[in-house]
């Protein structure tokens, strides 16, 4: 969720900026890894393939397996590039595992929502292991983190358990106590950020804004919502980014169906409006999220049918509010029900299939899967080919396919190739919400101005001092050159997290001034500002021609976040 602005500027720069030089050509080659899934007929693991039983394409183009690995829970066969086995390689168990657990609010009678709920903390306790973390997230208009990063069951069994009870509950239509409608896009915008102009900007024809509500404003506040929900997803996906571990997220919700608002045209979205209610842009951005961070998707659509009633959108009294119509005919009702459900559960297949999960929706249904996703975690092929970097964001399509036809093969369906920026700016953020880990070869320092009040925000002042001796120079036109970034953003709970500014700083140093220059250091000077609701920085500087980097993770003055 964006909910801060970051202002980056670089206090002394030079009137002629120079350019970083080149130390050569050099060609990058990686190992793209996908994990697989592989099932029968009757929808039994298949156990006991090699990479000869596979074929792998890359943007429709064979990919020779490089990489080999077979995982189950008693032991792990592995092959290298050479096809040499392994013998010391650690089984399934040890793999950390990131679970992600998102639950939409909406409210369903108790044999609805007790036995997901029941499956769900049955699945958790037979995956969690030693090492193991697991987010509980809610959505109620905005998101909020029910419970931070943890392996304590009894904490996150209290948590779920919690969530159950306030989903226990019938409603003539799960939308009812939630589509509001609104004077202007900023009041929208307060309701869902917590504050106008921080969030994305809707456009909403002031036409329609002050049009008595009908249909398509109702469906179109179903979007707006849909949109935000879009990006806390986003947010909580890029802030477990740097988690180390299997990442999965349990995506339990009750709206993100192929267009919003069907409810509201009796289950059939006129021709004219598709293309303004779809959700494909939302869905691919959710997805490539995914798919660039190592997370596979298993939505979950808990109220399956029978708890719909047809809803007509109309004015009540002088209040702009949708009021419930129950249908004629009970076969009427059937139909509305099945059409708002295949709606639903068509976009949340789209969304499994393109990360390598599996969707399930209604109680029976989805208690059939959790056991299933224990599975994956225990059970998958690893296969992995070469492929030569573009130090760009790039998506690679991806397709796996098993030799034998009877055979199906579940795996993402895209991998994102990232450029150094893009990595760095992940890195950052996981600094965010924990210390950071591995190499640190850049030990700059950070330091706090006075803060000042601007308006109902404050501007904290940054110092960023790089030590020269710590960056890679080459020889330049007249002296030794070289370049540097500096990252920088702000976060306050779990996935509320401001954009990573990021400032290029190319220099040359004289040849005559550098040995006197190393004793020295670059300084960069950042105004910071926040709306309180941030409580740390996280700070990164990179080095553009070595790749080494140094990241640090800082708490606001106490002044500004209250």
């Amino acid at each position: 969720m964006r909910a801060l602005a970051l202002l980056l500027a670089l206090l002394a720069a030079a009137p002629q900026q120079p350019q970083i030089p080149s130390i050569g050509e050099t060609i990058e080659v990686s190992i793209v890894n996908v994990d697989v899934f592989v099932t029968d007929a009757a929808g039994n693991r298949v156990h006991g393939l090699t990479r000869n039983d596979f074929e792998i394409y890359e943007d429709r183009k064979p990919q020779p397996i490089t990489n080999f690995a077979e995982y189950t829970k008693e032991t792990r066969a592995t092959f290298g590039v050479e096809a040499a086995p392994v013998a010391t390689a650690p089984s399934a168990d040890s793999q950390r595992r990131v679970i992600l657990v998102f639950v939409d609010r909406f409210r369903a009678p108790s044999f609805k929502v007790e036995p997901v709920f029941a499956g769900l903390r049955d699945m958790l306790h037979k995956v969690v292991r030693p090492g193991d973390r697991v987010l509980v997230a809610s959505w109620s208009g905005r998101m909020h983190i029910r419970q931070e990063p943890t392996g304590d069951l009894a904490a996150i069994d209290n948590v779920l358990t919690n969530i159950a009870k306030e989903s226990v509950g019938v409603t003539p239509h799960p939308l009812t106590d939630t589509v509001l409608t609104y004077a202007s896009a900023a009041e929208f915008e307060k309701q869902v950020y917590g504050s106008a102009g921080s969030g994305p900007k809707f456009a909403i024809p002031s036409a329609e804004l002050s049009q008595p509500f009908g249909p398509l404003a109702a469906a179109r506040e179903v979007l707006m919502e849909l949109r935000a929900k879009t990006d806390a997803l986003e947010s909580l996906i890029t802030a477990a980014s740097g988690l180390e571990g299997k990442k999965i997220l349990l995506m339990s919700t009750r709206s993100y169906g192929t267009y919003a608002g069907v409810e509201f045209f009796g289950g059939m979205v006129p021709p004219r409006n598709r293309q303004e209610l779809e959700t494909t842009e939302l869905r691919k951005r959710l997805t490539r999220t995914a798919n660039a961070n190592g997370v596979t998707i298993y939505p979950i659509y808990p109220l399956g049918l029978g708890t719909t009633f047809g809803m007509s959108a109309e004015i009540s009294g002088g209040d702009h509010i949708a009021t419930i119509s129950q249908r004629g005919s009970a076969d009427a009702t059937s139909a509305f029900d099945n059409m708002i459900l295949m709606n639903e559960t068509t976009s949340l297949y789209d969304i499994a299939r393109e990360t390598g999960g599996a969707m399930a929706w209604g109680e029976r249904d989805i208690v059939k899967l959790l056991p299933r996703i224990a599975d994956d975690f225990d059970s998958c092929y690893s296969l992995g080919y070469r492929a030569t970097s573009s130090r760009s964001d790039r998506v690679r399509s991806i397709r796996v396919v098993a030799k034998n036809r009877a055979y199906t093969v579940r795996s993402r369906k895209a991998v994102v190739e990232k450029s150094p920026a893009s990595r760095m700016k992940d890195r950052v953020v996981a600094t965010l919400f924990q210390e950071p880990e591995g190499r640190d070869a850049i030990p700059f320092t950070v330091e706090y101005g006075k803060p000042s009040k601007l308006g109902s925000k404050w501007l904290v002042p940054l110092t960023v001092r790089v030590p020269i001796e710590a960056l890679t120079t080459v020889p330049d036109a007249g002296g030794n050159g070289g370049g540097f970034s500096v990252f920088v953003a702000a976060g306050g709970d779990f996935g509320v997290v401001s954009d990573v500014s990021q400032k290029t700083q190319p220099f040359n140093i004289p040849q005559g001034d550098v040995e006197r220059a190393r004793e020295s250091y670059f300084t960069y000077d950042m105004d910071l500002e926040t709306d309180g609701r941030a409580d740390h920085i996280a700070v990164g500087v990179f080095d553009e021609l070595s790749k080494e980097f140094g990241l640090q993770r800082l708490a606001l003055p106490p002044a500004v976040t209250k």
